[in-house]
C-alpha cells in the first residue's frame, strides 16, 4: 500500500511539472504573438534640403517654410506622383511642412499604400499633387526613403548633381581691433594748446599705439556665382578734458563702404571669403579752449576758440573671411583685413564754421594704414 502511494506520488508530480512546463511555453507563444509588429518604412524616392533664401529668391518663392526637392528617383512614388526637381515642398496633407524636421516627423507617422496629397511651389505657382507611399525597398538597392545631401544611389546616375549652399547673407555687429599708427595724433594731443608765455602746458592723455578698438555694423546679401555684396562701417571714439584750462579734445578714427566678397564653400555651414572693402575714411580731432572770460561781442578770441582738424583717406581694405554657421539664423564671423588709406589731400586741415577746409602748413603726412581683426556673431549665413 505505501509503495502504491509512492508511486502515485511520483506520477503526480511529474505531472504537475509537465503541465506547469507546457504553461509556460504557452505563456511565451502567447507573449511572442501579441508583440508589437514593426513600423515598415515608407519610400518616397526623393533628394530633400533644407530651403535657403537665395534658392527661395530664384524660384520666386514668397513664402517663410518648405522643404526644397533637389532630386527624384526615377520609377520611385515621387516621381509616379509627378514631383520634380526644385519643386519646393509646402503641405503634405494640408500641414506645412516648416522644415527638414518637420518633414521626418510627419513621415514618421506614414504607412505603406497609404495615399497623400502634396502641395508644392513649382513655376512660381501652386500645385497639388497625389502620392501613393511605398516600403522601403531592400537595403543594397535604395538607401532609405527619403535621400538627403549625398546619400548613396546604386544606379550614380540615377543621383542628380547638388548646389552647394553658399548661404544668403546677413549682418550685425562688427567690432575691429585696429592697429593704426598714432604718433602723430598723439603728439597732437600732447602739444595741443600749450601756451608757454602763459606757463599753463598741459597734454592730454595718449591713446594706444597697440591697437584701438572700434564698433561698428556690416550687411551683405548673396548676388549669385558665390559672391556677396554689401556694406560695412565702425569708428573709434576718445575724449579727454583739462581741468586747469577747460580746453576739451575729441578724436575720432572711422572708416565705411562697400563691401565685395567671393565665397568658398568648405563644409555645410563653414565657408571662407576672400574680399575688399572699397571707402572712404580717416582722422578727425574736434578741440575747444576757453581760456578766458567770454565778452560780447567778442566770443571767440585767441584764447577761446574751437577747432576740427581732419585728415582724410580713400580706403582700400583687402580682407579674409572665416563664417560658421551654429543654428539657421545665427553664425560665428571672424575676419582680418589691411587698411590701405590714400591720402585726399596733403597734410592736415582745419575745417571752419564756414565750411572751409584751410591747409595746416608743416603738418604731417599721417597714415592710416593697419591690420584689423574683427570676431563676433553674425545674424544669417
Amino acid at each position: 500500500m505505501k509503495r502504491a502511494t509512492l508511486i502515485l506520488a511520483i506520477l503526480l508530480l511529474a505531472l504537475g511539472a509537465l503541465f506547469a512546463q507546457s504553461g509556460d511555453d504557452y505563456d511565451m507563444e502567447m507573449v511572442t504573438t501579441q508583440a508589437p509588429e514593426q513600423p515598415v518604412s515608407v519610400y518616397f524616392g526623393i533628394y530633400v534640403d533644407d530651403l535657403d533664401y537665395p534658392t527661395a529668391h530664384e524660384l520666386g518663392y514668397k513664402y517663410l517654410y518648405g522643404i526644397l526637392v533637389t532630386g527624384v528617383s526615377k520609377g520611385s512614388p515621387a516621381d509616379k506622383a509627378g514631383l520634380k526637381e526644385n519643386d519646393i515642398m509646402m503641405e503634405i496633407d494640408s500641414k506645412p511642412v516648416t522644415n527638414m524636421e518637420e518633414f521626418d516627423r510627419q513621415r514618421s507617422m506614414m504607412r505603406p499604400g497609404q495615399k497623400i496629397n502634396l502641395r508644392v511651389w513649382r513655376n512660381v505657382e501652386i500645385t497639388d499633387l497625389e502620392l501613393v507611399l511605398e516600403p522601403r525597398p531592400e537595403e543594397g538597392k535604395r538607401f532609405g526613403s527619403v535621400i538627403r545631401k549625398d546619400a548613396y544611389l546604386e544606379d550614380p546616375t540615377d543621383r542628380p548633381s547638388r548646389k552647394k549652399d553658399l548661404g544668403w547673407g546677413g549682418g550685425g555687429w562688427v567690432p575691429y581691433y585696429t592697429i593704426l599708427p598714432m604718433e602723430h595724433v598723439n603728439g597732437l594731443l600732447n602739444s595741443i594748446g600749450d601756451n608757454e608765455t602763459q606757463n599753463n602746458d598741459f597734454g592730454f592723455n595718449p591713446i594706444s599705439s597697440k591697437g584701438i578698438f572700434m564698433n561698428g555694423g556690416a550687411g551683405k546679401g548673396n548676388i549669385g556665382k558665390g559672391f556677396f555684396l554689401g556694406g560695412v562701417g565702425a569708428g573709434y571714439e576718445f575724449s579727454d578734458v583739462d581741468p586747469v584750462t577747460h580746453a576739451s579734445v575729441r578724436y575720432e578714427a572711422s572708416f565705411g563702404g562697400l563691401t565685395l566678397d567671393k565665397r568658398f564653400l568648405i563644409t555645410d555651414g563653414f565657408a571662407a571669403s576672400l574680399g575688399a572693402m572699397f571707402g572712404a575714411g580717416g582722422h578727425t580731432v574736434y578741440y575747444t579752449q576757453t581760456q578766458s572770460e567770454f565778452t560780447w561781442p567778442q566770443i571767440f578770441t585767441e584764447n577761446n576758440f574751437t577747432a576740427t582738424l581732419k585728415r582724410e583717406y580713400f580706403i582700400i581694405q583687402p580682407r579674409a573671411e572665416l563664417i560658421l554657421n551654429l543654428i539657421p539664423w545665427l553664425s560665428l564671423r571672424a575676419e582680418v583685413g589691411y587698411f590701405c588709406g590714400i591720402p585726399t589731400y596733403n597734410g592736415w586741415k582745419v575745417h571752419s564754421d564756414a565750411g572751409d577746409d584751410i591747409t595746416i602748413s608743416g603738418s604731417p603726412d599721417t597714415k592710416f594704414r593697419g591690420l584689423s581683426f574683427s570676431i563676433g556673431p553674425w545674424f544669417g549665413f
